[in-house]
C-alpha cells in the first residue's frame, strides 16, 4: 500500500485486492469507528457477504 492512503484507495477498496490491512488511528471522536464500519460494509455489499466481524479491543 502506498505510504500515503488516499481517500480513493479507501472508497474503492484497493486495498483489498492487495491484500493489505486497514489501521485507523486518531483522536478520541474523529470518526475512526464510523470509516472503519464503511468500509467493512461497502466490501460486504460488493463482494457478495464475506463475513465481517467488528470486536471491541479490551
Amino acid at each position: 500500500m502506498p505510504a500515503s492512503c488516499t481517500i480513493t484507495i479507501l472508497s474503492t477498496l484497493a486495498f483489498l485486492e492487495w491484500h493489505e490491512n486497514v489501521l485507523a488511528l486518531g483522536a478520541v471522536g474523529t470518526g475512526k469507528t464510523r470509516l472503519t464500519t464503511a468500509l467493512g460494509l461497502k466490501a460486504c455489499m460488493e463482494d457478495g457477504g464475506e463475513n465481517y466481524l467488528l470486536l471491541p479491543l479490551p
